[in-house]
């Protein structure tokens, strides 16, 4: 991370750093038997070290020690979070995916990384001998007076780093680069960092610099707010370096040239902010850091490599480049003053002209003044298509995609024709073949969409739940029930488990998915179920599948059996069989499908917890919480809504028979239950499934669309959950946002908590409303079974159990 100033350097903070250094790698492989401090950068303590064990020839030259502490290593005062050295790791670790960007003269690709130690925040990485940054190189090889032989090197160099930059950002949006993704979102410190010295940092210029900027102060209140409502939509959002800049790419310091003998390696280094963010803050960023060679240094060629740097990328859209010159626009306003060189009064005047600079292309990119810019340096963000490339670029593979029969396996249905042509919203570089969330979006994204969310909340999940900095095994179990949803969540588990067992370096993820099935039936050939599983453990061959009877529920200890209508004399009779009587005598269809959900969540619990899982995930989407959020409303339980809907502990109680026909509570303990997918609708999922072919060819048809669309005169013959399933469907299409706002505003209601809890659901009792509810219906249940156990029943689970 590097701030471009230099500050004083205390000794001895030096000295200690430096100790505990060698301290931390003296019994590991990377023992040091030299230490030397490297100049460049400002938030770490960067040393050459050589090794005392030699143990290849990657090491002949020696590596790179990064030290990170919590502030930055030239101002002890500047405190700063450690979280950055885990962050740069971890994303290298990731990064080492992506392909090398060859051309004819050079090799550009991130640093190998070696080792860290999470608890010094200690990192080895490679060394590139010889090298310096590419600002020094600028400065040494293309300085003033310019002359026209500088301008085919500058076009080369340029060229490849503008190439190299277009290919990060299309192999970062990969769906099965969702991993990587995941570690940028985690960079929330350096994201906030970033958005404070540049958006934040810019009103304040306002104040220093009225003179100049004073008339702009409106425009520049604008971009402000606009960078922060860009930050609020994470899915709007692209992997970025987040500090790209010509400090950051380091280079041989030889001369650039065609001579294939003079190959040379270019590292793209410092990821320590790497995060989620738009794209044009990373060339907006590099290309204001080569301008300023030119205002500042004067030397002519860095345009030529601002030019070149420009076409490498590629053609960009006119959004996309008015927000590259913004950005270029506030770099040069908020770091005017780490540039200026020279005696105090010609600084002075540097900086007021570097701000003035970049207060002109922000008040013209705002107003999209495409005239202004027409014969400007930065018209070059405007050429549509990208020159002709001289030099062979060799390009990451496409993903191999499984192919299916097209007999059987319709494609997805497409925008509007006059919608075909639109480019993706979120990556511009492929069209716009299908519509997400109203925006025109391609086939990758829409996948990727789909895992992001899953991840971010696996991320929220992982960092609620771990309990040291060590990497343990994350086994989660997940509930399969054949729809189209908790296939999804199979289908991504599976994913995320293959990503990570190919990545040693993260921690170990197992997923376990259970299908619990319900078939009652005495039959001992192999159930629908059964086989219908072993079709989806061919498919997602990287996630354990268990096909459980529901039978095995009455052994379950977290119900309190009592409560429930089941004859004591029978105890010894079949489980199957018991619970066909249960069910029998239950009063209503709203009744059975009630207490099946609530056995088959409590099985799955058991599950979780005989599995040694440390949660349990369902794989309910938005428009399946809103219609249970109603649902439970409806049967009595909207005291328990919020423990029921939202992400977090839930309390589970185990019961015991301490005598003839008294149960009494023995334990408690609180278990995670978490909803991956509450953020994706389920007509978003279908859609998923349609792009998937390993998802399509097994999950069954999923009749809801068909069932939403019909006419229904009476709802008698209907369950209050499948009433609510139909609503919302029917209302998903056209009024998205109810649905979002049923299942957002449960969210946030607060979590009571509770002494007692019901003996069925398991929720926690809520004496005074359970009155109210009553109402003067009363609590008679009468004298049949389980009768005796109703007053530790919730109001809900009495009027399902007993009507």
């Amino acid at each position: 991370m590097t701030f471009h100033q230099q500050l004083n350097d205390p000794t001895d903070t030096t000295q200690e750093v430096r100790s505990k250094v060698v301290h931390a790698l003296s019994k590991t492989p990377f023992a040091v038997s030299d230490l030397r401090r490297l100049s460049g950068g400002t938030a770490n303590f960067i040393y050459h070290a050589t090794l005392k064990q030699l143990t290849g020839d990657e090491y002949r030259d020696g590596v790179v020690i990064k030290h990170g502490e919590g502030y930055v290593a030239t101002h002890p005062s500047f405190k700063i979070s450690t979280s950055r050295c885990a962050i740069e790791y971890e994303s290298l670790i990731r990064l080492a995916g992506l392909p090398p960007l060859q051309v004819q003269f050079c090799t550009i690709s991130t640093p190998k990384t070696y080792y860290f130690n999470y608890d010094t925040n200690t990192q080895i990485q490679e060394y590139l001998p010889h090298a310096t940054s590419l600002k020094e190189y600028v400065l040494k090889h293309f300085s003033h007076p310019t002359t026209s032989t500088h301008k085919p090197p500058c076009d080369r160099l340029g060229h490849a780093l503008g190439a190299w930059l277009r290919m990060f950002h299309g192999w970062s949006q990969e769906p099965k680069q969702a991993a990587l993704r995941e570690t940028f979102v985690g960079n929330k410190d350096g994201q906030g960092l970033k958005n404070m010295i540049n958006y934040q940092q810019l009103l304040q210029m306002v104040d220093w610099y009225p003179m100049i900027l004073g008339d702009a102060r409106d425009i520049l209140q604008g971009v402000s707010d606009l960078a922060a409502e860009e930050l609020a939509d994470e899915t709007a959002l692209c992997p970025i370096h987040g500090d790209f800049w010509t400090g950051n790419v380091l280079i041989p310091d030889v001369s650039v040239t065609d001579n294939v003998n003079d190959h040379i390696p270019i590292r793209i280094v410092d990821w320590e902010l790497s995060q989620l963010g738009v794209r044009p803050l990373d060339l907006g960023q590099f290309i204001a850091e080569l301008w300023s060679l030119t205002l500042y240094r004067n030397v002519g060629a860095a345009e030529w490599l601002v030019q070149a740097f420009a076409s490498g990328y590629g053609s960009l859209d006119d959004s996309f480049a008015y927000r590259t010159i913004i950005h270029a626009g506030v770099h040069l306003i908020c770091f005017a003053r780490y540039w200026s060189s020279g005696p105090d009064s010609g600084q002075d005047e540097q900086q007021k002209t570097m701000i003035g600079i970049g207060r002109d292309i922000i008040v013209k990119a705002w107003s999209r003044d495409r005239e202004y810019f027409r014969e400007h340096l930065l018209g070059c963000l405007f050429i549509r298509e990208p020159r002709a490339l001289t030099v062979t670029l060799y390009k990451p593979p496409e993903p191999v995609r499984p192919v299916l029969n097209p007999s059987s396996t319709p494609p997805p249905t497409p925008m509007p024709a006059s919608d075909m042509n639109r480019p993706c919203k979120r990556c511009k570089a492929e069209g716009g073949a299908f519509r997400l969330r109203a925006d025109p979006t391609c086939r990758d994204c829409y996948i990727q969409f789909v895992a992001y969310k899953l991840n971010r909340r696996l991320g929220a999940l992982h960092k609620d739940t771990r309990s040291s900095k060590a990497l343990t095994t994350r086994r989660y179990l997940a509930g399969l029930s054949f729809g189209s949803s908790s296939s999804v969540l199979a289908q991504l588990l599976s994913e995320q488990a293959r990503h990570h067992s190919e990545n040693k370096a993260s921690s170990p993820f197992e997923p376990v998915v259970i299908h619990i099935d319900t078939d009652l039936s005495q039959s001992e050939d192999e159930s629908p179920a059964q086989k219908l599983l072993n079709e989806y453990r061919h498919a997602f061959p990287h996630a354990t599948f268990d096909c459980v009877p529901l039978k095995d529920v009455m052994s379950v200890k977290s119900i309190d059996w009592s409560t429930l209508p089941l004859d004591a004399d029978t105890k010894d009779e079949d489980p199957s069989a018991r619970l066909r009587q249960l069910f029998e005598a239950l009063p209503t269809l709203t009744s059975r499908t009630d207490v099946l959900r609530q056995l088959i969540r409590h099985l799955l619990l058991q599950k979780a917890q005989d599995h040694a899982c440390s949660a349990l995930l369902l794989g309910h989407s938005t428009t399946a919480l809103a219609a249970l959020t109603l649902s439970e409303v409806a049967n009595g339980r909207g005291f328990a809504v919020p423990t029921q809907v939202a992400d977090g502990m839930t309390t589970v109680c185990t019961y015991k028979e301490v005598e003839s026909g008294v149960i009494q509570e023995t334990n408690r303990l609180e278990f995670p239950i978490y909803y991956p997918l509450r953020e994706i609708f389920r007509n978003e999922l279908n859609q998923y499934i349609d792009l998937v072919p390993s998802l399509k060819k097994i999950v069954p048809v999923d009749s809801s669309s068909s069932r939403s669309g019909n006419s229904v005169v009476s709802h008698k013959d209907l369950s209050i959950e499948e009433v609510m399933t139909r609503y919302f469907d029917s209302v998903e299409e056209g009024y998205s946002g109810i649905v979002a706002n049923v299942v957002r505003t449960t969210g946030k209601l607060e979590r009571v908590p509770g002494n007692n809890f019901c003996g069925s659901c398991g929720m926690s009792l809520d004496a005074e409303g359970d009155s109210r509810w009553a109402g003067e219906i009363g609590d008679d249940v009468g004298d049949g079974p389980g009768a005796a156990g109703a007053g530790r029943l919730c109001y809900g689970c009495k009027r399902s159990i007993h009507g």
